[in-house]
C-alpha cells in the first residue's frame, strides 16, 4: 500500500521524460534536415530506428515495473501471510499453553481437595479409634477396678470367716475345755460320792444296820452313777452336733464363696473377652472403611487423570485440525493469488506484444520504402529536392504521431495496471 502511489509516480514521471526526448530527437531531426544536405530517406530511417529502439526501452522499462511490482505485491503477501501464520500458530499456543495449564490447575484444585477429605477423613477415624480405645480402656480400669473390690470383699469375707472359724474353734475348745472340765468335776464329785456312799456303807455295816438300807443306798448310788453319765454322755453328744454344724456352716459358707469368685471371674473375663472382641472387629471394620475410601479415592483420582488427558489430547487434535485446515486455505488463497498473478503478468505480457510486433514489423516497411525512396530519388533529378524533402517531413509527421499513439496506449495500459 505504501510503494502502490511511488510506483505509480514512478512510470508517469518515466513517460513524461521519454516523451520529452522523443520531441527533442524530432526537432533535432527536423533542424538537421532543414541546415545540411542529407537525404530524406536516410533521415526518416534513422527517426524510425530512434523511435523503434525507444518504444521498446518504454516496453521493457514498463515490464520491468511491472515483473519488480508484481514481485513486491509477492512478497508483500507472503511475508502478510506468513505473519499472519505466525499469529495464528502463537495464538493457538498460546490458547493450548493456557488450556493445559487450567486442566492442570484443576485437577491440582481437585487432587488437593480429594487429599484434604482424605485426611480428615482418616484424622476423624484416628479420633474414633482413640475414643473407642479410651472407652475400652476406662471400662477395662473399671472392670479391673471392680475386681480388686470384688477381691477385697472376698479377702475380708475369706478374713471374717477365717476369724470365725477361729472364734468358733476357740469357742468349741473352751466348750471342751469347760465339758471337760464339769466331767472331771462331775466324775470327781461321783467319786466323792461314791467314797462317801462306801464310807457310809461300811458305817453302816460298821452299825449294824439292815441289809436293806445298804440296797437302797446302793440303788441310789447307781441311779446318781447313772445319771451322771447319762448327763455326760448327752452333753458330749450335743457339744459334737453343734461342732458338726459349726463345721457344716463353716464349709458352706467357704464353698458359697469360692462359687461367687469363680462366678465374678467368669463374668468378667467374659466382658474382658467381649470388649476385646468388639474393639478388635470395630478396628478392623475401620481399617476396611479406611482401605475402601483410599481405593475409591485413588480410583477417582485416575479416572479424573484420564478424563483430563483425553481433553488435553481432543483438544491438542482439534488444534492440530484447525491448524491444517488454516494452513491448507492459506495454501490455497496463495496459489488463487500465485496463478491470479501470473495471469496478469501473462495478460500484460499480451497486452505489450503487439506493440514489439508492430514495431518489428514496421521496420522491414520503413527501410524497404526508405530503400525505393533513395533509389528513386537517385534516378530523379534535382529538381524534385524540395518535393522530396516535404514527402520526407510529412513521412517524419506520420512517425511522430505513430509513436505518440503507441506512447499513449502504453501510458494507458500501465494507468490500468496501477488502477
Amino acid at each position: 500500500m505504501v510503494l502502490k502511489p511511488l510506483e505509480i509516480y514512478s512510470h508517469f514521471i518515466i513517460i513524461i521524460i521519454i516523451i520529452i526526448i522523443i520531441i527533442i530527437n524530432i526537432i533535432i531531426i527536423n533542424i538537421i534536415i532543414s541546415s545540411s544536405s542529407i537525404s530524406s530517406s536516410s533521415i526518416n530511417s534513422s527517426s524510425i530506428i530512434i523511435i523503434i529502439i525507444i518504444i521498446i526501452i518504454i516496453g521493457i522499462s514498463i515490464s520491468i515495473s511491472i515483473i519488480i511490482r508484481i514481485i513486491i505485491s509477492i512478497i508483500i503477501i507472503i511475508s502478510i501471510i506468513i505473519i499472519i501464520i505466525i499469529i495464528i500458530i502463537i495464538i493457538i499456543i498460546i490458547i493450548i499453553i493456557i488450556i493445559i495449564i487450567i486442566i492442570i490447575i484443576i485437577t491440582i484444585i481437585i487432587i488437593i481437595i480429594i487429599i484434604i477429605i482424605i485426611i480428615i477423613i482418616i484424622i476423624i477415624i484416628i479420633i474414633i479409634i482413640i475414643i473407642i480405645i479410651v472407652i475400652v480402656i476406662v471400662i477395662i480400669i473399671i472392670i479391673i477396678i471392680i475386681i480388686i473390690i470384688i477381691i477385697i470383699i472376698i479377702i475380708i469375707i475369706i478374713i471374717i470367716i477365717i476369724i470365725i472359724i477361729i472364734i468358733i474353734i476357740i469357742t468349741i475348745i473352751i466348750i471342751i475345755i469347760i465339758i471337760i472340765i464339769i466331767i472331771i468335776i462331775i466324775i470327781i464329785i461321783i467319786i466323792i460320792i461314791i467314797i462317801i456312799i462306801i464310807i457310809i456303807i461300811i458305817i453302816i455295816i460298821i452299825s449294824s444296820r439292815s441289809i436293806i438300807i445298804i440296797i437302797i443306798i446302793n440303788i441310789i448310788s447307781i441311779n446318781i452313777i447313772v445319771i451322771i453319765i447319762i448327763n455326760i454322755i448327752i452333753i458330749i453328744i450335743i457339744i459334737i452336733i453343734i461342732i458338726i454344724i459349726i463345721i457344716i456352716i463353716i464349709i458352706i459358707i467357704i464353698i458359697i464363696i469360692i462359687i461367687i469368685v469363680i462366678v465374678v471371674v467368669v463374668v468378667v473375663e467374659i466382658i474382658i473377652t467381649i470388649i476385646i472382641i468388639i474393639t478388635i472387629i470395630i478396628i478392623i471394620i475401620i481399617i476396611i472403611i479406611i482401605i475402601i475410601i483410599i481405593i475409591i479415592i485413588i480410583i477417582i483420582i485416575i479416572i479424573i487423570i484420564i478424563i483430563n488427558i483425553i481433553i488435553i489430547i481432543i483438544i491438542i487434535i482439534i488444534i492440530i485440525i484447525i491448524f491444517i485446515f488454516i494452513i491448507i486455505i492459506i495454501i490455497f488463497f496463495f496459489f488463487v493469488l500465485f496463478v491470479f498473478f501470473v495471469f496478469i503478468a501473462w495478460k500484460y505480457t499480451l497486452i505489450l506484444s503487439p506493440s514489439s510486433s508492430s514495431s518489428s514489423s514496421s521496420s522491414p516497411s520503413s527501410s524497404s520504402s526508405s530503400s525505393s525512396s533513395s533509389s528513386s530519388s537517385s534516378s530523379l533529378s534535382s529538381s524534385s529536392s524540395s518535393s522530396s524533402i516535404s514527402s520526407s517531413s510529412s513521412a517524419s509527421s506520420a512517425a511522430s504521431s505513430a509513436s505518440s499513439s503507441k506512447l499513449s496506449s502504453a501510458s494507458s495500459s500501465t494507468s490500468r495496471y496501477g488502477n
